[in-house]
């Protein structure tokens, strides 16, 4: 298999973290899409990826993974060891597709805000800009107030929450999201101390 990745991608460090967890990392190829990034066109990876978005999984040539749901679901799937999802159609199941989808939009907002920084002064919309940053303060806010539906162990949401919450480190350090949220602070500092966590750092 090939990873189609960045290293500074939230949502790729998703996918690595899983496949580590799901004792799957040693079968895939890394390949390092963010050294010409996703807005310089590139035939051959649209022809596997009409989105041309990152990250994307390729089981075989005619066969290819799109978004980090999905590339998550299948290798969660596909392990015949660790499983990082309840069983399908459970309440807990649901419980953690939601918590995914939550940090997933977290992410998003996080990613259009870095995108934004990098257009031409002259073309930077401060409205576009604080519409994604109250679509992070809500959701830290939603985490902070509901920290208990985040589980020792690592299942798909915890990882998705935290790969948002480095994410912000990494781009937004300034911000300094832990001011308003110290009990998802210190969960984050905790469950950062996982290896897989720490072996996926951008």
């Amino acid at each position: 298999m090939k990873l189609y990745y960045s290293t500074s991608s939230p949502f790729a460090r998703k996918v690595l973290i899983t496949a580590i967890l799901t004792g799957q990392r040693n079968q895939i190829e890394l390949i390092d899409f963010g050294q010409t990034g996703t807005f310089k066109p590139d035939p051959d990876y649209d022809r596997k990826n009409p989105l041309g978005k990152i990250p994307a999984l390729e089981i075989s040539p005619d066969n290819v993974m799109i978004d980090s749901p999905i590339i998550c679901e299948y290798l969660n799937h596909q392990s015949t060891t660790q499983k990082i999802f309840a069983k399908t159609h459970t309440d807990a199941y649901f419980g953690q597709k939601k918590i995914e989808a939550l940090a997933d939009g977290l992410m998003d907002a996080a990613v259009l805000r870095r995108y934004e920084v990098l257009r031409p002064k002259h073309l930077f919309s401060t409205d576009f800009d604080q519409k994604q940053a109250s679509k992070i303060g809500q959701s830290l806010h939603y985490f902070e107030s509901n920290l208990s539906l985040l589980k020792p162990d690592l299942s798909i949401a915890e990882i998705s929450v935290l790969c948002a919450l480095a994410y912000l480190d990494f781009r937004f350090a300034n911000e300094n999201w832990r001011a308003k949220q110290a009990r998802l602070a210190q969960w984050f500092e905790k469950a950062s101390l996982h290896p897989a966590f720490q072996a996926t750092k951008p």
